[in-house]
């Protein structure tokens, strides 16, 4: 098994680029994110900050992204 001695992860922004996502059903979740950091390795959270390219999408749905999964958290 595979330890990883880090306790959390930060995105400092421009999580989706070019222009955010659309909804909270945006498949970029899926490729971008959930995907890319494998969650056997990485089953820790993950805390995210908005950058520009990020609002120029649906800011609501990566708050609301919150809410479903377990490593993706934007505390405020």
């Amino acid at each position: 098994m595979l330890q990883n001695p880090a306790r959390f992860v930060l995105l400092l922004g421009d999580n989706f680029y070019d222009d955010g996502v659309e909804s909270i059903s945006d498949s970029e979740f899926q490729t971008t994110f959930e995907e890319m950091y494998d969650p056997v390795v990485l089953n820790i959270p993950f805390y995210v900050v908005m950058g520009n390219h990020d609002y120029w999408g649906d800011v609501q749905a990566q708050l609301q992204y919150s809410e479903i999964s377990d490593r993706w958290t934007i505390p405020g």
